[in-house]
């Protein structure tokens, strides 16, 4: 049997691909709206890389074999499908950015939309973090990285297969050639993902074995005739696998869970099952809602901008608006479905080729050219009034010296000679994580005033805690740098005290919002359980300060207060909303519960070591409520640094850090 003998029925393995789609859908956009018991909804995306690698081959492979194949029909078949939607979500986030968003946002959306139109937004998206990082959920158009893979998977699988044919004649070359294509790239997945995943999750290298695995699942079915049994054995196997994918994907991160590349590996082969299974139509009832399947496009396109658009208007926690952004979703989805998908695509067909590129490509380019205006233009500030400009600049209020003073994991573990202050001798070391480079202002100010000055070792998401890892960002290498700071500690004096500053309590208790769901996110020692892990982590906060106690003077700023939301970025859109500004606050006693734990180490170390605690409540919590602003005006550049502006409250705390030397 040739390479380029008729492919089998496609309606045998309609119904089956239809549930498929419309399981992966529901998977992922009760993910996005954060449904409890969906945790693992992304890997719906995974199984729709494998549908759409099935489909890709059932319309490349015949026709290339056949001699019958033409490139340029092909992508306008896909562009029809896809890029009407796509264009008519990207113009309407435009318009509406225009009225609603300060500068900031609409520029950071438009660069997103130019993105996006460009088909390129993966990269871009890689570039800026992780699907799961601090700023994912205010990206309205981080959806559509998935899309562009899938077309950047739609130019280069044609190229593929009309070059293995051309160099390997017969049927099982081609197709081994392509298996082991998928396997260079399994394994660049699985080498990325022992590490991080958040490089695994964008990049066509490391997905491109997803839709190579639906390739291979029709070379199965174009080649065995198999039986009715051994499909509803395929079947089951591949729902088993479905249903272990979810279960192993929701687990918290740690070291009793499976690899993280298990739950896609689980994914991609059960539903790659699914599809061989459905040569004789036994199409399981994954869902039993086949218009659901019809309408999985338009309904990926439209549901995630909702879902931002509920935590912009801060009622993303809210079960009823959630359920109402269920059902505006799915509306959004049939509805784009019938009169946008199927619409244009009847109506372009009607066009000749030349016509159907120009209005294909020239939407897009349209797009792209507006989205590089708004962005070039900063947003187009002139939208808005000095007040709301006022408020966004509250997020530009950073270190001035950040980016030559502060390590990160992009960046060589090389620590820089950083001195702030008067041209004194030294008077202080401070080390920390992002909280130490947001007061390091205010320090270097009061050692100024006592005519010294000190070194700052910071490093991004590092405690300064002995043996410290993060174990959901195992590239940060916190206990490389510990122990840097700490040799280089050793070269001074021991009557120069240490400022320890971080952000004690995330790498405990993880996240206000609870995006990654591993706690701890850092571990200390061996293999162990969540609850061992934070023993661990508070024994070693006690012993670290303890450890320094016994060389020099040991100063311990307290958890700075957190907030609900972005001060600058809340006060400026209450702005532009409205005439009254809201800026967010948090209780006391809020406060004190969320940082309890780390509290009561700090109490223990200052017992048993003599360690100087210094307190920020008693300057940030006035009556009851820790507040973000002063007079008006924004202390934090975010939802828990401090500005520059905010660290100047700080200044009095640390008067005693150089009186103790004198």
């Amino acid at each position: 049997m040739s390479l380029a003998a008729a492919s089998p029925d496609a309606s045998k393995w309609n119904a089956q691909i239809v549930e498929l789609r419309a399981w992966a859908v529901a998977a992922i956009v009760l993910f996005h709206f954060g449904v409890p018991g969906f945790g693992a909804g992304f890997l719906g995306v995974d199984v729709f890389f494998v549908v759409s690698g099935f489909l890709m081959a059932e319309r490349v492979v015949p026709l290339v074999m056949a001699g019958r194949f033409a490139l340029t029909p092909f992508l306008l078949a896909r562009a029809r499908r896809t890029i009407p939607a796509l264009v008519l979500a990207i113009a309407t986030l435009l318009v509406l950015g225009w009225f609603f968003l300060p500068p900031s946002e609409f520029r950071r959306l438009a660069k997103h939309a130019a993105a996006s139109a460009s088909l390129l937004s993966n990269h871009v998206y890689l570039i800026e973090g992780g699907y799961f990082d601090v700023d994912a959920a205010q990206k309205w158009l981080l959806h559509t990285w998935s899309l562009a893979v899938e077309w950047q998977f739609y130019l280069l699988f044609p190229l593929l297969v009309l070059g293995a044919s051309s160099l390997l004649r017969r049927r099982r070359w081609v197709w081994g050639s392509l298996g082991v294509i998928a396997l260079l790239s399994a394994l660049r997945f699985l080498q990325l993902c022992s590490e991080t995943c958040d490089r695994a999750y964008f990049g066509l290298d490391t997905r491109l074995w997803q839709p190579l695995t639906g390739v291979l699942a029709y070379a199965l079915v174009e080649r065995f005739a198999g039986s009715r049994r051994g499909s509803s054995v395929a079947a089951a196997c591949g729902l088993c696998l479905l249903v272990l994918a979810m279960v192993l994907g929701a687990l918290p991160t740690g070291v009793v869970t499976p690899p993280r590349w298990l739950p896609h590996a689980a994914a991609a082969f059960g539903a790659a099952l699914c599809l061989v299974s459905s040569r004789y139509g036994r199409a399981a009832p994954l869902l039993g809602t086949g218009w659901l399947g019809e309408a999985s496009y338009g309904l990926y396109i439209w549901h995630w901008p909702l879902v931002v658009g509920l935590g912009w208007l801060e009622l993303g926690a809210d079960r009823w608006w959630v359920a109402a952004g269920l059902l505006a979703s799915v509306a959004l989805g049939v509805a784009s479905a019938r009169w946008v998908e199927r619409g244009a695509q009847s109506r372009l067909k009607q066009l000749p080729a030349r016509i159907q590129v120009a209005w294909l490509a020239g939407l897009p380019g349209l797009l792209f050219g507006l989205a590089c205006v708004v962005y070039v233009a900063d947003g187009l500030p002139s939208r808005v009034g000095p007040a709301v400009l006022a408020m966004e600049a509250a997020a530009r209020d950073t270190n001035p010296r950040r980016d030559e003073c502060f390590l990160s994991s992009d960046r060589p573990l090389q620590l820089p000679a950083c001195r702030f202050g008067g041209p004194g001798p030294i008077g202080a070391v401070l080390i920390g994580d992002s909280h130490a480079d947001a007061v390091v202002g205010a320090l270097g100010r009061v050692a100024g005033a006592h005519g010294s000055s000190i070194v700052f070792h910071g490093y991004s998401g590092c405690p300064p805690v002995t043996a410290a890892r993060r174990l959901d960002r195992p590239e940060n290498r916190c206990d490389d740098f510990v122990e840097a700071a700490a040799r280089e500690m050793a070269k001074l004096p021991q009557a120069v005290p240490v400022v320890l500053v971080a952000r004690w309590t995330v790498y405990l208790d993880g996240y206000l919002d609870r995006r990654v769901a591993v706690q701890p996110l850092v571990d200390v020692g061996p293999a162990g359980k969540a609850s061992q892990r934070r023993e661990r982590y508070l024994q070693a906060l006690v012993d670290t300060m303890c450890q320094h106690s016994r060389a020099r003077p040991v100063y311990a700023l307290m958890p700075v207060p957190e907030m609900p939301q972005s001060v600058p970025q809340r006060m400026a859109r209450s702005s532009l909303l409205g005439d009254v500004v809201v800026a967010p606050t948090v209780s006391r006693d809020q406060h004190d519960l969320r940082h309890a734990a780390v509290h009561a180490a700090f109490a223990r170390a200052s017992v048993e070591c003599g360690v100087h605690l210094l307190d920020p409540r008693p300057l940030l919590c006035v009556g009851g409520r820790c507040t973000s602003t002063v007079e008006g005006r924004a202390i934090y550049y975010d939802d828990h640094h401090l500005s520059e502006a905010g660290n100047h409250l700080l200044e009095p705390l640390f008067g005693s850090v150089f009186n103790h030397t004198r």
